[in-house]
């Protein structure tokens, strides 16, 4: 696309110079076989503050009266680096940085080819700008109101395109002017619009009667459909208060065009209707909730946990959730085939080329049949995250509405919005859970992007913390490979359930991620690995990075941040919160799949043999400890310092790297129950390898080694490691999950 805005620019400069200006010719010329945007409107209308947004400079010369009296064809270059700067055709190779200049260029050239007079000309001026995208700073930002749609523009600087500013439409000729300058104005005008390859961009002050406007009037006549043409409101700060809200129904409700509109009328009516229509009596029955949620807090809690409660409403209404939002795609898919369909059939350089129409037509539907088939799998995942968002206390309120007189009919989404259902919540450990894990992938996909030089939309990363409400405030590069190896996010839900995010939430998460088996970054990460290995993850520069990015956090005045990681992002969070409970500040942290560097005896089928490997282990490790450290109670204390730090720990039984950590803490628990638990104290904080480090005089900690810990097991069956050890499996609805909590006594 870049390619071919470059090629019309030429061109365009070619068939100036040549005197091709497209007027009062009665054979198709060049210049009007290229496209075109042409910026329409009334003298004073505001057409040159809207041009001065696009580009972010004031170079336009301004006035009373008719100050536009020739074409401006402007044409806007994004350059990697250097100064801005503008170029006039008729001056080559001179470069203007003083934008006042160019304002003085443009009103000089205009009077050596009209004289100082009122009067127009056809010949256009042609202005290059050339800007750099410096610092990603935005200089320009302007609304554009389509119809009844809103598009919001932003530019980095400038962006390529070419815009014409053609003279202002006029009533009424002025002293100075001929008698003929209104219809020469709208014959100009007119020369330009009404090329089918000409896009109309028609300004219209906000502070005016619409229904008079000039540029509306001359668009709808060369496009009545209004399929070219876009509606630019200027001078909204002008209007009466209370004017807006009745500016477009009055205005514009007959020129809506469809496609967008139906699009919305999707998610703004059909879904919601089938939502509503759905039949919750037998899933959320007040006897049906009331069993489920007594059973769940009764007089036997150990035969079902709060959490399975509630889960198992939530599943069951699922199913029935899961029919309308499949619905929806088909719905959309449906509208952008039609849509599809009828610009290839209305297209009339197509029907030339019937060959070419077919395969246009079939790569276009080949490619919405496919981002059908990829929505609907997003869209049931979103539903079944969805799962979630509910609460203990939203089923506990139920019954208790009831009692008060509410309706047992009344829809569950319209007593229960958006506010409350879209929540961290302080009692739904496994949204939280879900939420970390996709911020962690978030690093990962964040990686991806940069390796196969994804940028703006093509980015897959955003997706993954978007729609959590919270937003990327930086990249942790590494500097050895400068590959992204964590992100740090701030949590910002919208002002709508503000007031209801509990202290629970987050305000800043930062997740790192683990190794991507990508030559880019494979090796570095390797490195790391080894180095985990050897207790030497604290001495790299990607840790030192990551340490001070949660000191930086915690020393601006917030302690509520959370750490997550995966595999060796685990480990980097270990240490990292490790650290930060020396000092006194415990973080929320979520470990998945943590590397235990240990032999995996969990894989020993053996229930007995695995039982007494470890007891022989315990003392064989006590006795060294003994024998190494005496009575040097130093690791002890700091072991004993991390008790009340509780991260989260979630293992998969089957993934050989992080399943040790299941024995390692029930062993310690069954050590007490026989009255060993002295002995395994001991050899719960050491490791034999640390210990021979010990006694040859170089003091290594553990990092693998934990006083405390919420244990989550996922029971469900995994295909192999790779699902077993894989980030993926974490943030789905529907796993089988033991969780214990082990606190270090």
């Amino acid at each position: 696309m870049e390619n071919l805005i470059s090629l019309v620019n030429k061109l365009q400069r070619a068939c100036t110079a040549l005197g091709d200006h497209g007027e009062e010719s009665t054979l198709p010329t060049l210049w009007d076989s290229l496209p075109a945007i042409a910026v329409v409107g009334g003298q004073s209308s505001g057409k040159s503050s809207v041009l001065e947004s696009v580009v972010g400079k004031d170079f336009l010369p301004r006035g009373s009266g008719i100050v536009t009296r020739r074409p401006l064809v402007l044409q806007l270059h994004r350059i990697n680096e250097g100064r801005e700067y503008a170029e006039f055709m008729h001056l080559p190779r001179k470069r203007i940085t003083d934008f006042a200049a160019v304002r003085k260029e443009i009103q000089d050239e205009t009077d050596r080819e009209t004289g100082r007079t009122k009067q127009i000309s056809p010949v256009p001026i042609h202005l290059s700008i050339y800007s750099p995208n410096e610092n990603n700073t935005l200089l320009s930002e302007f609304r554009i109101e389509i119809w009844l749609l809103t598009l919001r523009i932003s530019t980095w600087t400038v962006v390529n395109l070419t815009l014409i500013d053609l003279p202002g439409l006029t009533k009424v000729a002025v002293e100075g002017q001929p008698e003929s300058i209104v219809a020469d104005i709208e014959n100009m005008v007119r020369s330009y619009i009404e090329k089918p390859n000409c896009i109309i961009l028609a300004i219209s002050p906000a502070n005016q009667d619409l229904a008079t406007s000039d540029a509306i009037k001359i668009s709808r006549e060369v496009d009545p459909k209004g399929e070219r043409t876009f509606g630019v409101l200027t001078k909204i700060d002008l209007m009466d208060k209370g004017d807006i809200v009745i500016l477009f129904p009055e205005n514009f409700v007959a020129a809506w065009r469809p496609g967008g509109d139906k699009i919305y009328n999707v998610f703004d009516s059909q879904l919601p209707a089938a939502l509503k229509r759905l039949h919750f009596d037998k899933h959320l029955s007040m006897e049906n909730v009331r069993k489920l949620i007594t059973e769940a807090d009764g007089y036997q809690p150990h035969l079902i946990a709060p959490e399975q409660g509630y889960r198992r409403l939530i599943e069951s209404s699922l199913v029935c959730i899961r029919s309308p939002a499949e619905a929806a795609v088909d719905a959309v898919h449906a509208i952008l085939k039609d849509l599809v369909h009828k610009a290839i059939n209305e297209t009339l350089e197509l029907k030339q080329y019937p060959t070419l129409r077919v395969e246009v037509g079939n790569a276009a539907f080949e490619s919405l049949d496919r981002m059908r088939d990829e929505s609907k799998k997003a869209t049931l995942k979103l539903v079944d995250m969805e799962c979630s968002y509910l609460t203990v206390d939203f089923f506990r309120k139920l019954p208790q509405d009831i009692e008060k007189g509410g309706n047992p009919t009344h829809s569950i989404f319209d007593r229960y919005n958006d506010s409350y259902l879209r929540r961290i919540g302080k009692n739904c450990p496994h949204h939280q859970r879900s939420i970390a894990a996709s911020l962690v992938q978030g690093a990962y996909v964040l990686e991806r992007d940069r390796q196969q030089n994804r940028h703006g939309p093509d980015a897959c990363a955003p997706a993954w913390w978007e729609n959590f409400h919270f937003q990327l405030i930086r990249k942790l590069v590494d500097v050895d490979d400068l590959s992204i190896f964590g992100a740090i996010y701030e949590f910002k839900p919208p002002y709508s359930i503000q007031n209801s995010s509990n202290g629970n939430s987050p305000k800043f998460v930062i997740a790192f991620r683990g190794t991507i088996t990508k030559k880019e970054s494979l090796s570095q990460d390797l490195k790391l690995d080894f180095l985990f290995l050897r207790n030497g993850l604290d001495g790299t520069p990607r840790f030192e990075i990551a340490m001070q990015a949660v000191r930086n956090l915690v020393s601006a005045g917030s302690q509520n941040v959370w750490l997550a990681g995966h595999s060796l992002g685990s480990a980097i969070a270990t240490l990292a919160g490790k650290n930060m409970a020396k000092t006194g500040i415990k973080l929320r942290t979520f470990l998945f799949n943590p590397p235990f560097v240990s032999a995996p005896l969990e894989r020993i089928k053996d229930k007995k043999v695995r039982q007494g490997i470890r007891i022989a282990s315990s003392f064989i490790t006590a006795g060294l400890a003994v024998a190494v450290r005496g009575h040097n109670n130093r690791s002890e204390g700091s072991f004993a310092m991390l008790a009340s730090w509780v991260p989260n720990l979630f293992v998969n039984p089957e993934d050989h790297i992080c399943s040790e950590y299941i024995g390692y803490f029930e062993h310690r628990k069954k050590m007490e129950e026989i009255g060993a638990g002295h002995i395994e104290r001991l050899a719960t904080q050491n490791s034999v390898k640390d210990l021979f480090l010990s006694a040859l005089g170089k003091e290594s900690e553990p990092l693998h080694l934990l006083p405390s810990a919420r244990l989550t097991v996922n029971l469900s069956p995994s295909s192999d490691f790779k699902q077993a050890h894989g980030i993926h499996q974490w943030w789905r609805p529907d796993l089988n999950l033991q969780c214990k909590e082990y606190i270090y006594n």
